[in-house]
């Protein structure tokens, strides 16, 4: 293989490689997500209409507070709901965090990533366990050091949701 060739293979290698590799910076579904879903059959008809089959598609669609706006005159889909979904798809950026652990985190308080990130471990394992208590959403909670991490992973992602507290 003529050197040229070789050099442009391991650049097209490590170029693909950190795309991939960038790319796996959270945990997204398609749209309806099956064990959790987190929109009803209008409003997945609705996001389909504008091209939105994922839950990364949802947040880049409803992350800014001018583009949830634009979805809303667009979709149909309330503004506040839109906001509701930015919040659940936000914390769906922590690696680990699932469908059922975004509800559960939302039933204990945490509306999105910036919660978590200023919320204490041991604090938001209680909040966690008193919410599944009340709700049985999850079948198996999540050790103190598992609730740890995602705090710190959630600590680490960029503040991307605009107009919510």
């Amino acid at each position: 293989m003529p050197r040229r060739s070789l050099l442009r293979s391991v650049l097209f290698g490590l170029a693909l490689a950190v795309f991939v590799g960038g790319a796996a910076q959270a945990s997204h579904y398609r749209l309806p997500i099956k064990d959790r879903p987190i929109v009803n059959a209008d409003e997945l008809r609705a996001l389909a209409g504008q091209g939105i089959g994922t839950t990364l598609a949802l947040f880049q669609r409803t992350a800014k507070l001018a583009d949830r706006k634009e979805l809303a005159a667009k979709s149909g889909i309330p503004m506040e709901r839109l906001t509701e979904l930015a919040c659940q798809v936000d914390l769906l950026r922590v690696i680990g965090v699932g469908p059922s652990m975004m509800r559960l985190l939302q039933l204990a308080g945490v509306r999105h990533a910036g919660d978590l990130a200023a919320a204490g471990a041991d604090d938001l394992l209680t909040r966690l366990e008193a919410a599944n208590a009340a709700q049985k959403v999850a079948d198996v909670l999540p050790r103190v050091e598992i609730v740890a991490d995602w705090i710190g992973k959630a600590k680490a992602l960029p503040s991307l949701l605009e107009g919510v507290q």
